[in-house]
């Protein structure tokens, strides 16, 4: 009996030996499995992190965008007002990828272009980056050197028309090859773009390769709400309407405001702006009474100090830097520079001073400025004379940087500008959305407003223009709306 419980324990011993064995093995193997798939997946997890890491792959929509495709002719592009015609504006001369590139040789100063076939946006899109990569071959200085895109944009409302917008890109001369890479931002959703790259009125050689329209939804949907009318902590200088005491407005649930006379409206507390972000500000707006109404929407800007930024502490005319001449004085009407050929003559125009001429406008805003009003311009032998309307205000030594400015609106009108608002006999008409984006400066984005340069801080503007002062608005739903973009 004993001998027969040692063998079956002998048995039972080699085979959890086995089992060990074969287990260990196994474990090893399996190891090895888990090490392979942990690689295999940390590169599947590298590939797929959240948007906010690693954006997902970018959809390049533009048609034949390496200029690689074509038999006799590159598909879906064409060649006009040069002496190449389509099959000799398609060239292996140069590329910057590939065996092909596009090529504009123009000998007579024409205005020579090369026109790509409409780009159809077939998924919502607000925005898009565009980037081209060209070359250039003595090229002269009359000569215009561009990316022009003609961009439909869908309508608002099933009354309304879709909107064309215009978007020029200069391009820079360059032996070798250079990209250039831009982005922009609309109101609406984007239709379609047709796509045109120019060398006009002057002569050379230039030569376009890997062009690409990247879409992008700006999606607000995700952003952060700075500003609610229909909260109680976002206030303006005025008190909401009594809708419990008026039958009428009782089923108004949102904060009911109303205007009568040319009045403007701000918001109480100052909103805190962030670099790099797109900026949304809409309301429901309606005209009530028997009059129509003026309505202007949009931002009061103010610097980190809380000081208002002007529109002419601002606002510069392009190409006007340049440096005092001569000592200006207070009383002086007459100022002295060594440049004005880009300066402009007008009642709206005047003088900044301490300017920052190195391209970076790091003075902006600039409150250093004279009175208003350029008369007259007259070209001396080594300088310019600038006639003012009034004293210059200011005093300043000879060598002092300066430019020209122009001044406009008080406000940033850019949801509502000079908008009629029409009242109907019985009241009754709906109320209409008015809204638009905007961006901080820091941001490159292309034919978008954008706050004054330094904006920290907004208030938010509703005012009735001073239009028929018996017209009174209502509105609503005001609200500011922040989304961070990563360029």
């Amino acid at each position: 009996m004993f001998k027969k419980i040692k063998q079956s324990a002998i048995v039972l011993a080699t085979l959890v030996v086995t089992l060990l064995i074969f287990t260990s093995c196994d474990n090893k193997n399996s190891k090895s499995k888990t090490q392979n798939s942990k690689s295999k997946t940390s590169i599947s997890n590298t590939a797929s992190k959240p948007k906010t890491q690693n954006p997902k792959p970018k959809i390049n929509l533009a048609i034949n965008p390496s200029f690689e495709i074509g038999r006799n002719n590159p598909y879906g592009w064409k060649s006009h007002n040069q002496h190449l015609h389509t099959q000799g504006a398609w060239t292996t001369t140069e590329a910057h990828t590939g065996k092909n590139s596009m090529m504009i040789e123009n000998i007579a100063a024409t205005n020579a272009y090369l026109q790509g076939k409409p780009i159809t946006f077939k998924e919502p899109a607000n925005s898009f980056d565009v980037s081209l990569w060209t070359k250039t071959k003595d090229i002269s200085k009359s000569a215009k050197f561009y990316i022009r895109l003609v961009v439909t944009l869908k309508p608002s409302s099933k009354t309304q028309n879709p909107k064309l917008k215009t978007i020029n890109i200069d391009l820079k001369a360059s032996k070798n090859w250079t990209e250039i890479t831009k982005t922009t931002l609309f109101n609406n959703d984007i239709e379609k773009i047709v796509p045109y790259l120019y060398l006009s009125d002057g002569t050379g050689t230039a030569y376009f390769d890997d062009f690409s329209i990247n879409p992008k939804l700006i999606d607000f949907s995700e952003g952060k709400v700075l500003f609610n009318s229909n909260n109680k902590n976002s206030t303006f200088n005025i008190k909401p309407v009594n809708t419990t005491q008026n039958s009428k407005l009782k089923t108004q649930n949102p904060t009911l405001f109303q205007i009568k006379g040319s009045k403007t409206i701000i918001s109480s507390d100052f909103i805190p702006i962030e670099e790099g972000a797109v900026y949304k500000l809409s309301g429901d707006f309606k005209a009530i009474g028997k009059e129509s109404s003026r309505l202007y929407f949009g931002y009061a800007p103010y610097t980190k100090d809380k000081k208002f930024i002007s529109n002419h502490s601002a606002n510069y005319v392009k190409g006007t830097e340049t440096e005092l001449e001569k000592e200006c004085k207070v009383t002086d009407k007459v100022v002295y520079i060594k440049n004005a050929e880009s300066w402009v003559t007008g009642n709206y125009y005047n003088i900044a001073f301490d300017t920052d001429n190195s391209g970076n406008m790091s003075d902006l805003p600039n409150y250093n400025l004279s009175s208003f009003g350029v008369e007259k311009i007259i070209k001396l032998k080594n300088c310019y004379k600038l006639i003012l309307k009034k004293r210059c205000g200011k005093s300043y030594p000879v060598g002092t940087k300066i430019r020209e400015h122009i001044t406009g609106g008080t406000y940033i009108y850019n949801a509502a500008s000079n908008i009629t608002l029409f009242p109907d006999s019985k009241n009754i008409n709906e109320f209409q959305t008015y809204s638009n984006k905007i961006i901080t400066n820091n941001l490159s984005f292309l034919l978008w407003p954008k706050f004054y340069p330094k904006t920290r801080y907004v208030k938010i503007i509703v005012s009735k223009g001073s239009r028929n002062t018996n017209g009174m608005i209502q509105f609503k739903n005001i609200k500011l709306e922040q989304k961070d973009i990563i360029e």
